[in-house]
């Protein structure tokens, strides 16, 4: 794992059971890395189906909690407190 993704997510405070939206997710190594290290939930929207296609690629058999969607975070709604971190 790359030394700014660590560095990045140890500013979020991460506490285990949190539900995290990462937009922009692009090929899913963050989501990975917050779910094993941290015991969140992630979810990571992108607007490329390649991307996503990747991700969903290497999600299948892992054991933690992430799933990714093709959306446009500029149309895409959530019901309001569903995520604890954005």
């Amino acid at each position: 794992m790359r030394e700014t993704t660590k560095e990045f997510v140890s500013k979020l405070e991460l506490k285990p059971s949190q539900k995290v939206l990462d937009v922009g997710c692009g090929i899913c190594g963050t989501e990975f890395y917050m779910a094993e290290h941290f015991d969140v939930e992630v979810v990571g929207i992108d607007l490329s189906i390649n991307m996503i296609s990747i991700s969903l690629d290497v999600v299948i058999g892992c054991n933690c909690s992430v799933e990714f969607e093709v959306a446009d975070c500029t149309k895409k709604t959530y019901p309001d407190s569903t995520f604890d971190v954005i």
